[in-house]
């Protein structure tokens, strides 16, 4: 594809005959967009909680990123607990933490309010998603469902 510029500064596209032919372009929101396409990929995430937090807190936390996986089109496959465990280094003054790890699949440009609630969240200490390869997926079964929705 070539790129031109007119005469109002306006980038126009014009497709190069001889360019090799990009799967999906057909799409009228381009190959790469996920405009009204969803794409669904298969999730690890580690949430961290305060351990000051009371059990019936950590409850409500872990209960809310649930229904924000749900609630972005996603489908929770696994909750694992681990508990209480100690951190390698002190984190806000702290020993330990309440790790819970979500294997999940969902659309990547609806995980936006998820990730906003756990950076704002004052009781979780740390969070990170994984997007998991599709061996390790398949090997989860995580890829069955996502090809599912």
């Amino acid at each position: 594809m070539r790129n031109l510029t007119c005469a109002r500064s306006t980038l126009v596209r014009l497709r190069d005959p001889l360019a090799p032919e990009i799967p999906g372009s057909d799409r009228p929101d381009g190959p790469w967009s996920t405009g009204r396409y969803e794409i669904n990929r298969a999730y690890e995430m580690m949430v961290i909680i305060d351990t000051d937090v009371a059990d019936a807190d950590n409850k409500v936390i872990v209960d809310r990123v649930e229904a924000l996986i749900n609630d972005a089109g996603g489908e929770l496959t696994k909750t694992d607990r681990w508990g209480r465990r100690k951190f390698a280094y002190l984190i806000n003054h702290k020993a330990e933490g309440y790790y819970v790890v979500f294997d999940f699949t969902a659309d990547p440009a609806k995980l936006e309010p998820m990730e906003r609630y756990l950076r704002l969240h004052d009781d979780v200490v740390r969070h990170k998603i994984f997007r998991l390869p599709d061996a390790e997926a398949e090997r989860r079964t995580l890829a069955a469902v996502a090809a599912d929705d």
